[in-house]
């Protein structure tokens, strides 16, 4: 069964993060759903959540002039 996971968990065969959409069994489906930890995935919804990307670093350049270093 397709579960979307409202918290995160981890154990010795798994982790799962919150707001990813995984499949598990019907018993372990249903456990999840009554105890609040997941919810039925909505339509369109996909199996990994989205993450935000990673700044870039700044250059040397920029960060020794915001610290008042001469170049």
């Amino acid at each position: 069964m397709r579960i979307e996971m409202l918290t995160s968990m981890a154990g010795p065969g798994c982790t799962r993060q919150a707001g990813e959409v995984v499949d598990v069994p019907d018993d372990e489906a249903k456990r999840l759903l009554a105890k609040g930890f997941a919810k039925e995935p909505g339509p369109g919804k996909r199996s990994k959540p989205e993450t935000a990307a990673k700044p870039k670093p700044k250059a040397t350049k920029d960060v020794e002039a915001e610290n008042g270093s001469d170049a």
